[in-house]
């Protein structure tokens, strides 16, 4: 786990893309690193929870037994490109289900930014975040 991915107990974890963890940073170029500092603790936590403030899952639907893995890319100003949203995962429940629990996290992740006008990302670490990968694992919301 690299020193800008840390854990993050209640809602997932930051680890680089292509590892199945619950919320991963953007995708490394392969032709060179990342410029600019890392993603401290802090600035994932707060991209998380502006995510989770968005998102709801009915726990009596099937939904509510699925975690769902989506990727998406990020324009500099902190918002998702919605063409590039997609699913990369999904365990439990039927297809149904997953399609739903896709759904409920794909509405977050456009809700939240448009309500603030994007994510509170710093553009000098574009590179850190300009894709993520973040896993909505409604087991963990409901233990918080």
């Amino acid at each position: 786990m690299t020193e800008e991915a840390r854990p993050n107990p209640s809602f997932g974890k930051c680890v680089p893309k292509g590892n199945v963890l619950p919320i991963s940073p953007p995708e490394r170029r392969p032709s060179s690193a990342p410029a600019g500092p890392p993603i401290t603790e802090g600035e994932w936590q707060n991209f998380i929870l502006a995510i989770r403030r968005c998102w709801n899952v009915d726990v009596r639907s099937e939904a509510a037994s699925v975690n769902v893995t989506i990727r998406f890319n990020m324009t500099p100003d902190g918002m998702p490109v919605s063409s590039s949203i997609m699913q990369v995962s999904a365990t439990g429940g039927s297809e149904a289900a997953q399609r739903a629990a896709y759904d409920s996290g794909r509405r977050a992740v456009l809700r939240c930014a448009s309500d603030d006008g994007g994510y509170n990302l710093p553009p000098v670490k574009y590179d850190h975040w300009q894709q993520v990968d973040v896993t909505f694992n409604p087991a963990e919301m409901r233990v918080r």
